[in-house]
């Protein structure tokens, strides 16, 4: 770490610098102090210009710009800035940055606690292994074995959807992705990551709608989920996620459901002690991390906004994991939570060599009085400081996929007293710090980590068998339902993991499972299957619409619908059936209504023969663009319906069904043919209901 002249010692006298300033009471109190302290003077006593400044600046600026001096910064990011064209401008921009660091980092000590925090980081003391530590691997419940306790937390979480909200960290910088506009190419945020055809953030909603479909169609209720995102400046996140909303009418869903706050841009510091910077005064500033969530949610009203809308448990989802949204995960996920009185909760899966994932453990203490118990996230930066070995295949623990179960009262009361959880840095990536390039990182939190103030004491031990009455709780699933992530761009020298390509594969292994383990289907060889949430999102619900029938090398499925019967099905080409209202009908104000009113189809012992898609053409696969040589297309205009039975269809098709028609097909000597037929009543519908055994059961029902 570079040393500052008469400044031999920066951690240790940054150190007494932060208890002075977190014992003071005023802001004349902490002007003085840090103007006290000797990098300062020496900063003041050799700078006239510096002086001159301070003297010109508001008190909650002053005391900022200071702690900034404090940190030994005019050597670095200030220096020759008395000659930068529009100074004032710049330096303008600067105050603001540190009174943003001033304010929210206040609980560690502000700019002076933020930087010591990062040197820290970076140049850890050796300390000895506490031996009254223990890691122990959690007790999880198994999402991928169908018994009674998993239809029953399924249950829960569809009947507790009322009590759910739902919240988004969608403001990371995603630099390792490159995405750029196609026409502009301006930087892009990770949520607008094209992904089978929707864009990341897209996904989510589309997952949200499934299973308040589901729960519609079960209880016969309305419910429209709260959704507060968490966005931030960089690449311009905050403006092109209300952009996204504001094309897609807020996704059917009242303005009012949504609250969006900003995360703070922060400092990046590099190894040897310099926060980087591009040219005098501009600091170079990425995303905190995902631990600013709670905070903020504080510091932003969110808490107060999910608590007039009833809302008692949260479920949290990160924008780059498309996977965590199939099947059973969710919703199991959550009920398990509400059901058995969690506090907090982590979805768990299978380890993934080479992948940068945290593990779940629980930290077993001993203690004077007892023992206690954290159930925790430990980051895959600080594997060695915690003498953790995940590439050893005996390591007994899960990996984290950062979709977390919360109870709202509990995370607000334990962000009082962790602030700033889960503080790392992480330092592969070099940033300039004037005409050098140096190593370098910012103060990342991660909001997992909430969850390392949530602690159960008890007098003995406690044993393996009762680890659920713990606060806290883990289950598992598979990787390709619970862990996909979408971080970075795929490099031919490197694995697929973590890239859109190595997503696209657990994705279309996830939906392999559906098809012939649920479906039925004879699957010949790859394949593509992509459908609407709403179709299940439950395996066990989309078996029941799907069943039987063939699916040919390199056939194509699309199901952007809820209401269908796809039974015997033998398919080789494309095979598009798209509901413009999958879910229902839009009332007055353009908002989603859950009801029969949404397209269907029947479709039965029917061939479908084309030439499907030209796979050359639409590489990256992926990204969810298909160029086809033909297909088979029924396009369902708000509740038309479609049937065909016993039919084929050879060659490209394209069926446009009206609101209020039924179109039928049929084979009539030897030739195929369409009648259409107006009505002013709907043919058929689902019946959703749950069994005495917690399974949900569908019965077509005739009107």
């Amino acid at each position: 770490m570079r040393l500052k002249k008469g400044f031999q010692n920066p951690i240790a006298h940054l150190k007494v610098l932060k208890e002075k300033l977190c014992a003071s009471s005023s802001l004349a109190e902490r002007e003085e102090i840090l103007k006290q302290s000797e990098p300062v003077e020496h900063a003041l006593g050799h700078s006239p210009f510096w002086r001159s400044t301070l003297a010109l600046l508001l008190p909650d600026e002053r005391v900022p710009f200071l702690a900034l001096l404090a940190t030994g910064q005019d050597e670095g990011l200030l220096h020759g800035a008395e000659n930068v064209p529009f100074f004032q401008t710049l330096l303008r921009e600067l105050l603001d940055v540190l009174k943003m660091v001033e304010r929210f980092y206040a609980p560690i000590g502000g700019v002076v606690g933020y930087h010591l925090t990062l040197l820290e980081l970076i140049e850890p003391e050796v300390t000895e292994n506490d031996s009254k530590e223990h890691l122990l691997c959690p007790e999880t419940l198994d999402l991928t074995q169908s018994d009674a306790t998993l239809d029953q937390s399924i249950r829960w979480g569809l009947e507790q959807l009322p009590r759910l909200c739902e919240i988004y960290p969608i403001g990371g910088a995603g630099d390792r992705l490159d995405l750029q506009h196609e026409a502009t190419g301006e930087p892009l945020p990770t949520a607008l990551l094209p992904f089978c055809g929707y864009n990341l953030l897209e996904g989510m909603i589309r997952d949200l709608q499934g299973r308040e479909y589901l729960h519609y169609r079960v209880f016969g209720m309305q419910v429209r989920t709260p959704i507060a995102m968490m966005t931030s400046r960089e690449k311009n996140n905050d403006q092109f996620i209300h952009t996204i909303c504001e094309s897609h009418q807020w996704f059917g869903r009242p303005r009012y459901l949504f609250f969006l706050f900003m995360q703070p841009l922060v400092p990046v510091v590099t190894v040897d002690g310099r926060w980087a910077y591009t040219s005098p005064l501009r600091p170079v500033l990425k995303p905190g991390g995902h631990g600013a969530l709670w905070k903020l949610a504080e510091d932003h009203g969110v808490f107060d906004w999910l608590r007039f809308h009833n809302r008692q448990f949260a479920l949290i989802r990160q924008i780059n994991n498309p996977a965590a949204g199939l099947d059973n995960t969710l919703l199991a996920f959550s009920g398990w939570g509400i059901g058995m009185h969690k506090q907090f909760g982590f979805v768990a899966t299978d380890r993934l060599q080479g992948a940068s994932e945290g593990l779940d453990v629980v930290v077993e203490r001993e203690e004077s009085d007892g023992f206690s118990y954290c159930l925790t996230n430990i980051e895959y930066t600080e594997f060695q400081k915690r003498g953790l070995h995940p590439e050893d295949p005996a390591c007994p623990f899960p990996a984290n996929t950062n979709t977390l179960f919360a109870s709202l009262d509990t995370v607000r009361e334990k962000a009082l007293q962790n602030p700033i959880p889960g503080q790392v840095v992480n330092l592969k990536t070099t940033f300039p710090a004037g005409a050098e390039q140096m190593p370098g990182g910012r103060l990342e939190t991660t909001m997992q980590n909430i969850a390392d103030t949530i602690v159960d004491h008890f007098q003995e031990r406690l044993p393996r068998d009762q680890w659920n009455s713990l606060s806290t709780f883990a289950v598992r699933n598979s990787r390709n339902k619970a862990l996909s992530p979408t971080k970075k761009l795929t490099n031919p020298h490197h694995a697929e993991v973590e890239t859109p390509e190595g997503a696209l594969k657990s994705y279309l292994s996830a939906t392999a499972e559906l098809l012939k383990t649920h479906c039925q289907m004879d699957v010949k060889g790859d394949f593509l299957f992509f459908y609407h949430p709403a179709l299940g999102p439950l395996y066990e619900v989309i078996g029941q619409k799907v069943q039987g029938g063939i699916l040919h090398p390199h056939a194509e499925m699309r199901l952007e619908i809820a209401e269908l019967v796809l039974h015997a099905i033998d398919l080789e080409g494309s095979l598009i059936i798209e509901a413009e209202q999958p879910l229902g009908h839009l009332d007055a104000q353009r908002h989603l209504v859950y009801s029969d009113q949404g397209g269907k189809c029947y479709l039965r012992n029917v061939q479908i023969r084309n030439r499907g898609v030209d796979f050359t053409a639409s590489s990256p696969l992926w990204k969810g663009g298909r160029i086809r040589h033909e297909a088979f297309s029924i396009q369902l205009a708000g509740n038309g319906e479609f049937y065909a039975e016993d039919v084929t269809f050879e060659g490209p098709f394209q069926i446009e069904v009206g609101p209020n028609e039924r179109v039928i097909a049929r084979m009539v000597e030897d030739h195929l043919a369409f009648e259409r037929i107006p009505f002013s009543q709907i043919g058929w519908k689902w019946d959703y209901h749950f069994q005495d055994n917690n399974k949900i059961a569908l019965t077509r029902i005739i009107l």
